[in-house]
């Protein structure tokens, strides 16, 4: 999976946002920020003139029509969805907060998921370095924060993947067709603490191709070969890393969002894996408990939240969808404001759902005579050894 704009190959879902004036963007974990003192580029705004560029190239195991064909057939039915965010099996607050390395805050939280498909999902035991157990979902923990005014949303943290491994039957769900631990009975709920999320089975995101994860038989799973374990200081290693400089923003909210990558779902059943909730967040040292603001927001990308909080107003976030059945998705969230001067004021946020390609570039077009000022971006860091083999850890730009 990779991260929003980037090159890099990651099984996670990274946002970039990015601000103009003319215009601002927000979302996916990079921002750009600037503002121009034309009304044109409002037109073009409102055009939507956006371009998202991908590589015109499959990696090698999926370049023929019949391998991508392979990897999108298979059960139409199982249907994984993350019902619960930050609570145990007995619905007690589970979240860890590991404090300060670096400069860096260390977070897990717990993790439910519920089959709410009509077909069992593969669910096999498989620890770090086992190349023979390897179906089954990986689980991604993001972070991100809404500005005080409501201007921007970005992405500011995430972790590595969890391998999930022995399913529980539990029945938060509703009603439960229990299975053995190998699989995730139809109506069932499977579990992880926090602890678990953040100390065990953890693996690189680079390492996860979400579109092309669906094999049949005994073919791989959710990873082919073994996986590295990750690498630091073990306080915050592998963990849901975010700068502590991004947690001191007054009167920002902030959001903790739940992604289950799977195998073998139907490719249509994929768009519903993350759910979000907003989080109230401890204080330095940062080692306090995080508690939810209910209710989740589930089978929905955090991205949402921006667009919740002007929901109903003359100024509302867009998302477009950027959808390929044979890439992934992309969600690009803008809102554009006029700053009363004869200038525009606009936010980008774009996310990557499940795109193992990613994106080579993304443009805004300009038109001649237009200034552009007050523009920036942001992006979130791999951390603990992910990103390119051999070239260590990149910051996505």
């Amino acid at each position: 999976m990779r991260k929003c704009l980037t090159a890099l190959s990651i099984a996670g879902f990274v946002m970039c946002a990015i601000a103009l004036s003319t215009g601002e963007e927000g979302l996916a974990s990079e921002r750009a920020s600037g503002e121009a003192a034309s009304a044109e580029a409002a037109d073009i705004e409102a055009q939507r003139r956006l371009a998202i560029e991908q590589e015109e190239k499959w990696p090698e195991s999926f370049s023929s029509d019949a391998g991508i064909r392979t990897a999108m057939s298979g059960p139409a039915q199982i249907d994984i969805s993350v019902s619960r965010i930050g609570y145990n099996n007995t619905s007690s607050s589970s979240y860890s907060e590991y404090g300060v390395f670096g400069g860096i805050a260390a977070f897990s939280s717990a993790t439910t998921a519920c089959n709410v498909g009509s077909e069992i999902a593969q669910w096999n035991s498989g620890g770090n370095q086992d190349n023979n157990n390897n179906r089954h979902p990986v689980i991604a923990q993001n972070m991100y924060r809404l500005s005080a005014d409501g201007e921007r949303f970005e992405m500011i943290g995430m972790s590595w993947l969890k391998h999930s491994f022995c399913a529980l039957s539990e029945t938060t769900c509703g009603s439960c067709q229990s299975t053995n631990c190998d699989t995730l009975g139809i109506g069932c709920a499977d579990t992880y603490t926090a602890n678990r999320n953040g100390s065990t089975n953890l693996g690189p995101r680079r390492d996860i191709n979400p579109v092309g994860l669906q094999f049949e038989g005994n073919g791989p799973g959710t990873h082919e070969g073994t996986y590295p374990s990750p690498t630091g200081n073990s306080l915050i290693r592998g963990r849901l890393q975010v700068e502590t400089s991004d947690l001191s923003h007054a009167g920002a909210k902030y959001y903790v969002e739940i992604h289950y990558v799977t195998h073998d779902e139907d490719m249509n059943n994929r768009y519903n894996n993350a759910s979000w909730v907003h989080v109230n967040m401890p204080g330095s040292p940062y080692t306090s408990n995080i508690t939810n603001n209910l209710p989740i927001r589930e089978q929905q990308i955090a991205l949402m939240a921006w667009q919740e909080e002007w929901e109903g107003t003359e100024t509302p976030v867009m998302i477009q969808e950027i959808k390929d059945s044979q890439r992934g998705m992309f969600q690009l969230g803008w809102r554009v404001s006029d700053n009363g001067d004869g200038t525009w004021h606009y936010e980008y946020a774009l996310h990557n759902m499940n795109s193992h390609l990613a994106a080579s570039r993304f443009t805004i077009p300009i038109p001649e005579g237009v200034t552009l000022t007050n523009f920036g971006f942001h992006d979130v860091s791999y951390h603990s050894g992910d990103g390119y083999p051999g070239f260590g850890t990149y910051d996505g730009t």
